[in-house]
């Protein structure tokens, strides 16, 4: 048997559907919305303890416009973030970000969010009227 009549694995698989997520249309000005995050990781090395690497990155240019390290992920990280987008960019119009509870409120027993009802950071947004966003 020759080497062109053997079959790759990879052809004799089954394919299934795609079960991608769509992906969400890109903005189209700086600052218009900012992809906000943090990541677990041994930054430091291998052997060194995990840090928290808090961040910012802008949606249009994939600009980083704010970075802080932190044993944690807390709410001093996302201020000290804010801190560096307000002092080197302005105020952004949107954050985009998870449901971690130093951006947003639920209550256990109502999913509904209250209008009224803010985290300490959402309030800080709200009187700077930038929007968040959670996923």
């Amino acid at each position: 048997m020759s080497l062109n009549q053997i079959k790759t694995p990879r052809k004799q698989k089954i394919k299934k559907k795609d079960k991608t997520h769509p992906l969400r249309e890109r903005r189209k000005c700086f600052g218009e919305l900012l992809q906000a995050d943090a990541s677990e990781h041994h930054w430091l090395g291998p052997n060194g303890p995990k840090w928290f690497l808090h961040g910012a990155i802008d949606d249009t240019t994939n600009t980083v416009v704010g970075l802080y390290f932190a044993y944690q992920e807390t709410l001093q990280g996302y201020y000290n973030v804010l801190h560096q987008i307000l002092r080197n960019y302005g105020i952004p119009m949107t954050f985009y970000t998870d449901k971690r509870t130093i951006f947003t409120y639920q209550k256990s027993s109502d999913k509904t969010e209250e209008k009224d009802t803010f985290t300490q950071f959402s309030r800080c947004c709200d009187e700077l009227s930038v929007e968040i966003i959670t996923t």
